[in-house]
């Protein structure tokens, strides 16, 4: 969780760096405020730059938008991976269409992406059938999708761990 606006997650660095995946973002019971879009663009600029997140998931949520060409640079830049969140389709409605333009900008800038379920159910484990319509809809190159396949997700979490640990 993303607790505040200066960009801190809820877990200690000692912790955080153990991690072999690190996923932030923001829910609404771990901060308590939702911010203007100015001040959730300079947070997620600090989180781009945090050493230990390895995916922004989340990022389509209607409640906290950003500029999302600005963010996806920079996040590209700092070889972070942006979610595309399947089960937003079915309970976040509002959000589907910040998801898509978020696409679009990773598309353009080749920032990679994993796609994930969310899924809130057992019954729902591996769902990404509505994240992967979308992406076919904008023809989004599979090879930005770095979770479709094993070897080349295992080989961006082993680089940029070694990165991190030098």
């Amino acid at each position: 969780n993303i607790i505040d606006y200066d960009g801190n997650i809820d877990i200690p660095d000692g912790l955080a760096e153990k991690q072999k995946i690190l996923l932030a973002s923001f829910h609404t019971p771990a901060i308590k405020t939702i911010a203007d879009y100015n001040t959730v663009t300079e947070c997620m600029m600090k989180v781009a730059n945090h050493p230990h997140i390895d995916i922004i998931a989340h990022s389509g949520s209607a409640d906290y938008g950003y500029d999302y060409y600005k963010v996806i640079k920079e996040l590209k830049e700092n070889n972070k991976l942006i979610e595309i969140n399947s089960n937003t389709f079915n309970i976040r409605q509002t959000s589907i269409k910040n998801c898509q333009e978020i696409a679009e900008i990773c598309k353009e800038l080749k920032a990679n992406i994993v796609v994930n379920s969310d899924a809130h159910s057992v019954y729902a484990v591996g769902e990404v059938g509505n994240a992967m319509n979308m992406l076919k809809e904008i023809d989004f190159p599979e090879e930005l999708i770095i979770n479709n396949d094993f070897d080349r997700f295992k080989k961006y979490i082993t680089d940029k761990k070694k990165l991190i640990l030098k």
